[in-house]
């Protein structure tokens, strides 16, 4: 059973799921998430350590 969630501020909450070795990887996995769960899937490229410098 769950329990009610009060959520006082209306604060949002992401779900970051993980990450993929390649896009055509992260875009099967993206579709079956929408067709299992009905979620809504971004794929945004990940940022290395090198783009921060």
């Amino acid at each position: 059973m769950r329990e009610k969630i009060i959520n006082a501020e209306n604060n949002r909450f992401r779900l970051i799921t993980g990450t993929f070795p390649d896009k055509e990887t992260a875009e099967i996995m993206a579709e079956e998430l929408k067709i299992r769960y009905g979620w809504i899937v971004y794929i945004i490229p990940e940022q290395s350590e090198k783009d921060w410098n």
